[in-house]
């Protein structure tokens, strides 16, 4: 697994949320998956590889739902409240 740059960034086009992982993280579980389905024996250092990859996975999806949220709520909130989120919002940028 190569793993590398930010997971999460801000746009600077738009300010939205951002999560970055390689889809092929994604395709690699399938992958393995599959094989071990149709009964094929997967290699040790594969199997750790995918055990890794599971954890990477889940927290990837997770982020990408907070993303989301993060940007419907930016949407969504009235022009004349975002000021009463400024300071919640600064304190979540200085997270990600």
């Amino acid at each position: 697994l190569q793993l590398q740059g930010k997971l999460m960034v801000i746009s600077s086009d738009d300010a939205s949320l951002v999560v970055n992982f390689s889809e092929r993280l994604g395709q690699f579980l399938r992958e393995v998956r599959q094989l071990s389905a149709v009964g094929f024996s997967i290699p040790k250092g594969i199997a750790a590889q995918e055990e890794l990859a599971k954890g990477f996975y889940a927290r990837a999806v997770a982020l990408r739902q907070v993303a989301n949220t993060y940007n419907k709520l930016d949407a969504e909130v009235v022009r004349s409240q975002k000021p009463l989120l400024l300071n919640e919002v600064l304190r979540f940028e200085r997270i990600a």
